[in-house]
């Protein structure tokens, strides 16, 4: 029994030892910075060097859509002959349909011309050395539609002044200062002439400025007919043997009496090409 108890306390003695030995060994291991083998090292995930930096920047180009509509535009974009590139292109297009012998004197002026039903449509004129051209032209497509051709030496009367309209007409689509030239002594024009829509044989025309210009909302001198007045007495004194001619003060009547299809075409300006909602025509 002594032996059994002597073996124990040994045993007891030893397992004591070997204890302080382990806890001597662990303190060692931490001190040192090793890893113990029950410790589960922890993953830990670095940030990019810029990616703080990229993030501020996508914030600030975030995408963002603004819808605008006609009624954001300003009154000169509204209309394609104000576009920058729109009345050159114009020009080239239409002196692909003129002789080679036809130089430019003077111009382009855009202006308003009113035919013998009161309507107005935008018309690109200019003058050559013999003529003066009338060009119903489409800035949209960029299509000549109409040359009216009319010789300088053929203008015999010219007319500068107010609009007015006869005694007993009914509706006055037009009011302004505007030039009118007649060519062709003694013509008096047909009732068939004076009543058809369609007539192009009437021997007078009619130009006021460009609506833009008349409603104070563009001051270029190509959208002025009093511009163009001077233009008509230079060109009509040295292209022709009229050297005296001169371009009279007066009221520019237009005999129109009963003209409610004019008045909606005016108001609406159908004879000008410019953005209407989405569609340009």
């Amino acid at each position: 029994f002594n032996a059994k108890l002597q073996k124990m306390s040994a045993e007891g003695s030893n397992k004591e030892m070997d204890n302080e030995q382990d806890n001597e060994f662990e303190k060692e291991q931490a001190t040192k910075g090793a890893v113990l083998p029950e410790d589960v090292p922890t993953a830990t995930v670095q940030p990019f060097e810029g990616e703080g930096k990229a993030k501020s920047t996508l914030k600030q180009a975030d995408v963002t859509l603004q819808r605008l509509t006609t009624a954001d535009l300003k009154p000169v974009e509204h209309y394609k002959a104000m576009d920058q590139h729109a009345l050159k292109g114009a020009m080239e297009a239409i002196k692909t349909r003129l002789s080679d012998s036809e130089e430019v004197q003077k111009g382009p002026f855009v202006l308003s011309e009113i035919d013998h039903w009161d309507v107005a449509r935008e018309k690109v004129v200019f003058t050559s050395k013999k003529n003066l051209y009338s060009i119903r032209f489409d800035f949209v497509s960029n299509t000549v539609y109409e040359i009216k051709t009319i010789p300088l030496a053929a203008i015999d009367e010219a007319c500068y002044g107010d609009i007015a309209y006869p005694r007993f007409s009914m509706i006055k689509s037009h009011t302004g200062k505007a030039l009118k030239m007649s060519w062709g002594k003694d013509y008096e024009p047909s009732f068939w002439e004076r009543w058809n829509p369609f007539s192009t044989t009437i021997k007078h025309t009619v130009f006021q400025s460009h609506v833009l210009f008349q409603k104070g909302h563009a001051s270029d001198a190509f959208l002025s007919v009093e511009n163009f007045k001077t233009e008509v007495e230079r060109a009509v004194a040295q292209g022709t043997e009229n050297v005296a001619f001169k371009v009279q003060e007066g009221a520019v009547v237009i005999e129109s009496y009963a003209g409610v299809a004019a008045l909606v075409h005016n108001d609406s300006n159908l004879g000008f090409n410019k953005r209407r909602g989405g569609f340009d025509y």
